[in-house]
Protein backbone atom coordinates (compact mmCIF):
# COMPACT_ATOMS: atom_id res chain seq x y z
CA UNK A 1 0.00 0.00 0.00
CA UNK A 2 1.44 3.40 -0.87
CA UNK A 3 0.06 6.35 -1.83
CA UNK A 4 -1.64 5.56 -4.79
CA UNK A 5 -3.54 2.19 -3.46
CA UNK A 6 -6.24 2.25 -0.93
CA UNK A 7 -7.93 -0.71 0.84
CA UNK A 8 -11.59 -0.81 1.93
CA UNK A 9 -13.98 -3.41 3.89
CA UNK A 10 -17.39 -4.17 3.53
CA UNK A 11 -20.24 -5.17 5.54
CA UNK A 12 -20.50 -8.39 3.20
CA UNK A 13 -17.72 -9.59 4.20
CA UNK A 14 -15.34 -8.39 1.03
CA UNK A 15 -11.93 -6.37 0.63
CA UNK A 16 -11.48 -3.99 -2.32
CA UNK A 17 -8.60 -2.48 -3.20
CA UNK A 18 -8.31 0.96 -5.07
CA UNK A 19 -6.28 2.96 -7.05
CA UNK A 20 -6.54 6.62 -6.70
CA UNK A 21 -6.55 6.85 -11.00
CA UNK A 22 -9.98 4.37 -10.87
CA UNK A 23 -13.25 5.01 -10.54
CA UNK A 24 -13.71 1.05 -10.02
CA UNK A 25 -11.74 -1.03 -7.76
CA UNK A 26 -8.63 -2.84 -9.30
CA UNK A 27 -9.68 -5.93 -7.30
CA UNK A 28 -12.39 -7.14 -5.06
CA UNK A 29 -11.59 -9.88 -2.58
CA UNK A 30 -15.36 -11.45 -2.12
CA UNK A 31 -15.52 -13.53 1.37
CA UNK A 32 -12.61 -12.33 2.70
CA UNK A 33 -14.40 -13.12 5.99
CA UNK A 34 -16.65 -15.30 5.20
CA UNK A 35 -19.96 -13.21 5.56
CA UNK A 36 -18.97 -11.23 8.64
CA UNK A 37 -18.47 -7.51 8.59
CA UNK A 38 -15.21 -5.93 8.23
CA UNK A 39 -14.94 -4.07 11.17
CA UNK A 40 -11.12 -2.49 10.54
CA UNK A 41 -8.58 -2.56 8.13
CA UNK A 42 -4.75 -1.85 8.58
CA UNK A 43 -1.39 -1.65 6.37
CA UNK A 44 2.10 -0.84 7.10
CA UNK A 45 3.18 2.09 4.99
CA UNK A 46 4.71 1.29 1.49
CA UNK A 47 4.80 -2.67 2.33
CA UNK A 48 2.69 -5.96 0.91
CA UNK A 49 0.62 -6.67 3.67
CA UNK A 50 -2.67 -5.78 4.44
CA UNK A 51 -3.97 -6.99 7.57
CA UNK A 52 -8.32 -7.11 8.27
CA UNK A 53 -10.55 -7.55 11.20
CA UNK A 54 -14.21 -8.63 11.66
CA UNK A 55 -16.95 -8.28 13.80
CA UNK A 56 -16.14 -11.86 14.85
CA UNK A 57 -12.93 -11.59 16.16
CA UNK A 58 -10.74 -12.87 13.33
CA UNK A 59 -7.72 -11.10 11.90
CA UNK A 60 -6.72 -12.18 8.90
CA UNK A 61 -3.39 -11.20 6.87
CA UNK A 62 -2.97 -10.89 2.91
CA UNK A 63 -0.01 -10.87 1.14
CA UNK A 64 -0.29 -7.64 -1.92
CA UNK A 65 1.36 -8.49 -4.89
CA UNK A 66 1.42 -8.16 -8.65
CA UNK A 67 -1.13 -9.96 -11.83
CA UNK A 68 0.81 -8.46 -14.72
CA UNK A 69 0.28 -4.51 -14.48
CA UNK A 70 -2.20 -4.38 -11.04
CA UNK A 71 -1.27 -4.59 -7.56
CA UNK A 72 -3.60 -7.22 -6.12
CA UNK A 73 -4.51 -9.48 -2.97
CA UNK A 74 -2.65 -12.61 -3.69
CA UNK A 75 -2.93 -14.34 -0.63
CA UNK A 76 -3.84 -14.68 2.79
CA UNK A 77 -0.94 -15.92 5.18
CA UNK A 78 -2.00 -15.49 8.51
CA UNK A 79 -5.23 -16.13 10.38
CA UNK A 80 -5.32 -14.95 14.32
CA UNK A 81 -8.34 -14.48 16.55
CA UNK A 82 -9.82 -13.05 19.31
CA UNK A 83 -12.85 -13.03 21.55
CA UNK A 84 -15.02 -9.73 20.68
CA UNK A 85 -15.31 -7.19 18.06
CA UNK A 86 -12.39 -5.80 16.30
CA UNK A 87 -12.83 -2.06 16.43
CA UNK A 88 -9.90 -0.65 15.53
CA UNK A 89 -6.07 -1.86 14.40
CA UNK A 90 -2.49 -0.51 13.73
CA UNK A 91 0.62 -1.60 12.71
CA UNK A 92 3.42 -0.18 14.68
CA UNK A 93 6.19 2.36 12.86
CA UNK A 94 8.95 -0.20 12.41
CA UNK A 95 5.71 -3.12 11.46
CA UNK A 96 6.71 -5.42 14.10
CA UNK A 97 3.62 -5.02 16.10
CA UNK A 98 0.33 -5.24 15.44
CA UNK A 99 -2.20 -3.48 18.09
CA UNK A 100 -5.30 -4.32 18.13
CA UNK A 101 -8.81 -2.70 20.18
CA UNK A 102 -11.38 -5.36 20.63
CA UNK A 103 -14.33 -4.84 22.14
CA UNK A 104 -17.73 -6.36 23.22
CA UNK A 105 -19.75 -4.31 20.71
CA UNK A 106 -19.34 -2.29 17.20
CA UNK A 107 -18.09 0.83 17.55
CA UNK A 108 -20.96 2.72 15.12
CA UNK A 109 -23.95 0.84 16.88
CA UNK A 110 -25.20 -2.34 18.69
CA UNK A 111 -25.28 -5.28 15.79
CA UNK A 112 -23.08 -7.44 17.18
CA UNK A 113 -22.65 -7.47 21.42
CA UNK A 114 -20.46 -10.57 23.18
CA UNK A 115 -21.20 -9.47 26.66
CA UNK A 116 -18.17 -11.79 28.13
CA UNK A 117 -15.72 -9.33 26.86
CA UNK A 118 -14.13 -6.82 28.15
CA UNK A 119 -12.93 -4.05 25.86
CA UNK A 120 -8.85 -4.31 25.84
CA UNK A 121 -5.99 -3.61 23.19
CA UNK A 122 -4.44 -7.10 22.33
CA UNK A 123 -0.64 -6.65 20.79
CA UNK A 124 0.68 -8.88 18.45
CA UNK A 125 4.25 -9.07 17.45
CA UNK A 126 4.95 -10.04 14.05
Amino acid sequence: MNNYTFATGSEDGSISLWATNKTKPVQTLPDAHGSTWISSLATHPNSDLLVSGASDGSIKFHKLGYKGPKKCLVEETLDLDCKGVVSCMQVGLQGRVLAVVVSPEDRLGRWTTCKSVKSKIVLFKL
